[in-house]
């Protein structure tokens, strides 16, 4: 099993940046929290904790109608 005081390190970070290129984010839904890496947009970041079934939810409560991207991921803990 994984540490949880392991770093976290990007693999696909290009490749996933890429897929937004010249796509203007207002709001954008992060999934993969995990070890962070969060901290230098700090002041750009909001914590929700909760189930992403009721995203809707959150953004009606934040004044958004919408997120303009996603990043979801799955880990598959019996692989580990």
């Amino acid at each position: 099993m994984r540490s949880r005081d392991a770093a976290h390190t990007s693999v696909l970070e290009s490749e996933v940046l890429s897929c937004f290129q010249g796509i203007k984010l207002r709001t954008f839904f992060e999934a993969t929290v995990g070890a962070g890496g969060h901290e230098p947009w700090r002041e750009k970041v909001e914590f929700v904790q909760g189930n992403f079934a009721q995203l809707d939810i959150y953004l009606k409560e934040r004044g958004r109608l919408c997120a303009d991207g996603f990043f979801l991921i799955s880990e598959c803990h019996l692989c580990n």
